[in-house]
Parts: C-alpha cells; sequence; structure tokens
C-alpha cells in the first residue's frame, strides 16, 4: 500500500500560518486561531496558581498576554471551563516587558525605590494600587514613592481597604487577577533581580490569603531554583503551588495542528484532507477551527505528520521516523522542546526546496535545516539570559561530542578562562573552576552526563554552538551557515 500523503501546496500552507516572528512580543493579541490549550497547561491558567515556570519560549508570556484580552480569556473560559477564568472580572499588570508607569515602575524606577523601600513594600504597593484603583489615594501621590510610603505608614488602613473590596468582589463571586511577566527585566543585575524576586514571592504569599485577589507570576527555572528567592518563612507554600509549562510531544503537534488548521490560505485543504485521509472531523467553534480528540494522541499524530513528511528521515527506517525526530532533537537536556523551536524548525522545512520532484510537502533534509535554524535561535536566546555563556561556549567550538570531562576543562583551561577572577565569566566559577562551570551548564540544560560519564549536549544547543556529533547533523559555521 502507498503511504498515504497530503496535497503538496501544504508546503507553503505550513510556511504561511506560521508567523515569521514567533512569540508574544508587541502590543496586538494573537489571533484566536492560534490559540491551542495543551491540557498540561489548564492548572497553570487557574486563578489560584500563583506561579508558573516555564523556558524560554515555553509560552509563559503568551498566556500572560491572553489573560489580559478579554476575549481571548473568554474564548479560553469556554474552550477549557475547569480554568475558572469565567469568574475573573478583570486582569491587571503587575510587571510586564512593555513600558506601564501607571501599572508598576520601570526597571530604573524600581532601582532608586530600592535604596528607600524594601521589594515587598514596592510590589504590595502595585498590587494594593490595582486593587484599590486611583480615588484611593491621598491627593499628594504623584509618584510610586508617595504610594509606598503611604502603604508602609499605614499599614492598618490599608488592610482595612483591601479587605472591604474583597468582601465585595466575593459577594458578586467575581476575582481580580494580577500578572507578572518578564521579571528578568527588572534590573540589570542578578543580585538585585533575586532581591525583587523575592519581595515578589513574599508578596504572592501574603495575597493568597485573600478570597478574591489572586497574583500570577511568570519565571523561568533558573528564578524559581535559587534558593534565595524562597529564603523567607513558608515559602514552600508559594512552591506548592507551582505548576510548569511542560510541552509534550503530542502537545506540541497538537499546537501545529491549531496553526495549519486555522491558516487562511491551506487550512481548509488541510483539515478537509485530515477528513479524507484519516476520517478526522474538524469542528468550528466561534469562528475556531479546532481538531478532533483523536487529533491529539500519539497514533494518528504520527499517522497525519508522515502524511506530510514521509515514513522515515532518509531512504529507510535507519535514520528513524519524523514524528518523533523531530521534537528529540529540538529538547534540551531536560527533555524539554519549546513550541517556539518547534514552530520555527517546521517552518524553516517549509522553505526548504528539494533537489528531485517532492512526494511529500515536507522533507527530511529540510526538517535538518529546520532543526539547525531553531538551534541557532534558543543559542541567542539562551545567550541573552546568561551573558556569560558564549565565553564558556567557545572554546568549545569544533569538538566532537560526546566529550571526556579533562578534554572540556583543558580547553577552558588553555584559553586562560580561570585565570583570575575578572577573567572568569562568572565569579563562582573561579574557586570551583571547570568543575563549576560543568555544573552550571548541566543545570540550564546545555550539558548532560551519560552512563559512562561522558559529557554530551543536545543538538538544539551542540549546532548553534557549532559542536559536531558523527552522523549528526552538522553544526554551524561562524556565520550562521551549514559546514
Amino acid at each position: 500500500m502507498a503511504d498515504l500523503a497530503f496535497p503538496l501546496s501544504l508546503k507553503q500552507a505550513i510556511d504561511e500560518a506560521i508567523p515569521s516572528r514567533l512569540g508574544a512580543g508587541g502590543a496586538s493579541s494573537p489571533a484566536p486561531g492560534l490559540v491551542y490549550i495543551p491540557s498540561w497547561h489548564v492548572r497553570a491558567l487557574l486563578p489560584e496558581t500563583m506561579l508558573v515556570v516555564g523556558i524560554r519560549g515555553a509560552g509563559k508570556s503568551f498566556w500572560y498576554k491572553i489573560l489580559q484580552d478579554d476575549t481571548l480569556r473568554g474564548l479560553l473560559s469556554l474552550r477549557a471551563a475547569r480554568t475558572g477564568l469565567k469568574k475573573v472580572a478583570a486582569v491587571k499588570r503587575g510587571f510586564g516587558e512593555e513600558p506601564a508607569p501607571d501599572s508598576y515602575p520601570s526597571k530604573d524606577v524600581l532601582q532608586e525605590l530600592l535604596k528607600k523601600f524594601s521589594a515587598r513594600d514596592i510590589w504590595r504597593t502595585v498590587v494594593a494600587r490595582h486593587v484599590l484603583g486611583s480615588s484611593a489615594w491621598p491627593e499628594r501621590c504623584e509618584r510610586w514613592r508617595d504610594y509606598i510610603a503611604v502603604v508602609k505608614s499605614d499599614p492598618e488602613s490599608l488592610e482595612k481597604k483591601l479587605f472591604l473590596v474583597d468582601l465585595g468582589l466575593a459577594a458578586e463571586d467575581n476575582k481580580l487577577l494580577i500578572v507578572f511577566d518578564a521579571l528578568d527585566h527588572t534590573s540589570d543585575d542578578w543580585g538585585t533581580r533575586k532581591k525583587l524576586l523575592k519581595g515578589l514571592m513574599q508578596t504572592l504569599l501574603e495575597f493568597s490569603s485573600y478570597k478574591s485577589f489572586r497574583l500570577k507570576a511568570f519565571v523561568r527555572p533558573d528564578m524559581y531554583d535559587d534558593a534565595e528567592v524562597f529564603a523567607f518563612p513558608d515559602a514552600s507554600k508559594v512552591q506548592a503551588n507551582k505548576v510548569d509549562l511542560f510541552w509534550p510531544a503530542q502537545e506540541l503537534y497538537g499546537l501545529f495542528w491549531q496553526y495549519l488548521g486555522n491558516a487562511p490560505e491551506g487550512g481548509a485543504a488541510f483539515r478537509q484532507g485530515c477528513l479524507i485521509l484519516f476520517a478526522q472531523q474538524w469542528t468550528e467553534q466561534n469562528g475556531v477551527w479546532l481538531a478532533p480528540e483523536a487529533m491529539r494522541r500519539e497514533e494518528m499524530q504520527r499517522k497525519i505528520f508522515h502524511a506530510l513528511t514521509g515514513p522515515w528521515m532518509g531512504s529507510g527506517p535507519k535514520r528513524g521516523a519524523p514524528y518523533s525526530w523531530l521534537p528529540n532533537h529540538l529538547a534540551d537536556a531536560y527533555g524539554q522542546a519549546s513550541p517556539r523551536s518547534f514552530l520555527t524548525a517546521l517552518k524553516t522545512a517549509a522553505m526548504f526546496r528539494e533537489k528531485a520532484a517532492p512526494s511529500f510537502p515536507l522533507h527530511h533534509d529540510g526538517l535538518k535545516q529546520g532543526v539547525q535554524e531553531a538551534s541557532k535561535i534558543r543559542v541567542n536566546e539562551i545567550e541573552e539570559d546568561y551573558p556569560w555563556i558564549s565565553r564558556a561556549m567557545a572554546p568549545l567550538a569544533d569538538m566532537v561530542v560526546p566529550m571526556q570531562f579533562p578534554d572540556v576543562e583543558k580547553k577552558w583551561e588553555e584559553k586562560g578562562m580561570f585565570k583570575d577572577p575578572l577573567t572568569s565569566p562568572l565569579p563562582q566559577f573561579y574557586e570551583e573552576r571547570a568543575k563549576g562551570m560543568c555544573r552550571e551548564l548541566k543545570a540550564i540544560g546545555v550539558f548532560q552526563t551519560m552512563l559512562d560519564k561522558r559529557i554530551t549536549i543536545p543538538d538544539v544547543y551542540r549546532i548553534g554552538f557549532q559542536l559536531k556529533l558523527k552522523g549528526g547533523i552538522k553544526a554551524l559555521k561562524k556565520q550562521g551557515t551549514e559546514q
């Protein structure tokens, strides 16, 4: 029996369905057709969930933005009633990437405020301003420092006002949600950032006792893993309320179906193909096409994806099957692949032009090229999050993985990485030298220790950092082209 295949015209449809600029940047909310709700994320959207942890590109800013949009929040309530968002009357911004001086202090203002006030006082004031509104404050309040001074000088009066508002919202069975995102933008200095994060975690805990106020912070794993951020009484209550934005392979493919099935050009052809080839009937809800439940499960997903790619990553089964190959090559050392990397790889694959006549919309060499592009972007992202990492990885370029630790240590020593504290990428590496650096790279998912103690690097980082793997996808050259 010949392999089932979608029409070749879907190649262009895939390219057009996935935006060139992925992520939640910009002021506008995403189109309803691009909103996909992984079952794993439903708990993260609950108003009662205080802390949401996710790697770069996992959807933190995406959900932060959607929760503020009344229309999209209503859409979430319809598609996933378990989120409890129907009772949320309003969502306010506690912090974010975009400037909003009436909603929260900017990075520079925070720096000044910390000279006089504690981080907890700052965040409590941000929350109190959103809860009480503008009319509840003395006329003399013009700047953030004025509002904080009022909160600090008369805590009893503040508590009474908050209590009354809480009672009023509870009587109407409504909730107010205040969301915090882009917390790496609170300061360029990690010490200051930790102080602000700790103050925010204390504030999350404090306001959890109210019935109708809910606070939700979106943070990166490194922020959550820092013990100093949770060095205060009852911090475990905040940690116990944490939800991870994890993306299993099935959810990544579910997201892809959502984009492709709702594409203005080609969406109808894909939906029709799903029906004709696999008896999968899409349904429409409020102008958005939703895939059937079977298309969220591996068995059906594998069949549909292979009708887009063919069954193998080459001429036969030795190279693996595209369905499992793609997410595996985009995952970090913890097995996490971000939707941004996944969609980037697929869009790049759709732009690939085969030398011979194509049999499927996506070619296996296009998928390999897609992983290369996703790796380049992922490396750029992690270099933004950890500026020291480019100095740590540059001496290892052209090495072949898996690597022996002494070989890695030798490369770093040859470059004088630990010659003195000033030349070390991070001061803490000066004492522990290569062992400390290696441990840090493992913690952020770049290094992985094999059973035989050798060090390997997942492809999503290896390719962009220009390391080699025998028989693997080619690493990128420094200018970002193939070797």
